[in-house]
């Protein structure tokens, strides 16, 4: 009689042989053939030298749809301020219009005098300022989040989801 340590049973020799055989039947189509397959797996992707591609492209997604708000919001902001220059531009141009209209129109009529003349330095002087500030404009300001007070980790980042059902 022998004892199977494994299963406990008690075989005769022919059956106990029998019964090591069928074991290693199960032991090379169960255990052998399934790490067989798994290193089959390894290797495919140890050579094909892939990282988890869809997870890569996620991250390459957020970074491509980051860089285009960034650009939007840039153009954005130019356009504001080509259109806040420009406004005051057109301001400056009426207010410039009307003086020369009534410069040339005092001089046609040759109707002047000391009080017009010093009226006319003063709005000439005016317009002198409003132009140097239109082209050094220190009363517009460009207001932006500074880079170091954006906390870039926590825009995006990377963890593992704890495994279900262990």
């Amino acid at each position: 009689m022998c004892n199977c340590t494994g299963c406990k049973a008690y075989f005769c020799i022919k059956h106990f042989n029998e019964h090591r055989q069928q074991l290693s039947v199960e032991f090379d189509r169960d255990v052998v053939k399934a790490h067989d397959e798994l290193l089959e797996q390894i290797n495919q992707v140890k050579e094909s030298n892939d990282s988890p591609c869809d997870l890569l492209s996620a991250i390459d997604q957020w970074e491509t749809s980051t860089i285009e708000i960034v650009k939007r919001t840039a153009d954005r902001a130019r356009n504001q301020l080509t259109q806040l220059l420009n406004n005051e531009k057109e301001t400056f141009m009426k207010q410039f219009d009307i003086l020369t209209r009534e410069i040339r129109s005092r001089r046609e009529e040759d109707e002047f005098a000391e009080d017009d003349l010093r009226q006319f330095q003063e709005k000439i002087n005016k317009l002198q300022q409003s132009f140097e500030r239109l082209n050094r404009p220190n009363n517009i300001n460009v207001i932006t989040s500074q880079i170091g007070q954006v906390d870039w980790n926590r825009l995006i980042s990377v963890e593992k989801q704890q495994e279900r059902g262990k």
